[in-house]
């Protein structure tokens, strides 16, 4: 019981372990997009006071912080997609 009692306390944590990097993995991506977002919005003004034209930087997929599947995966209930 005690080995039992343990164990499922230690996939508790790795559980909450799991969604906190979930959580801090997509506040990274959702700052590199604001960085790469600013940056082109610099050159794109920078341009337009040079009557230069500005190189078209590539298209980036936008990300969205997975809040849900954080949740779920701190609640236990897995990280599948609905």
């Amino acid at each position: 019981m005690l080995f039992n009692k343990i164990m499922l306390v230690l996939i508790g944590f790795g559980f909450l372990a799991c969604a906190a990097a979930a959580v801090v993995y997509d506040v990274y991506l959702a700052l590199q997009l604001n960085r790469i977002l600013e940056r082109r919005n610099h050159s794109l003004e920078a341009s337009r006071t040079e009557k230069v034209r500005a190189p078209h930087a590539p298209l980036i997929r936008r990300g969205v912080i997975r809040w849900n599947e954080a949740a779920r995966t701190a609640a236990g209930k897995g990280a599948a997609r609905s």
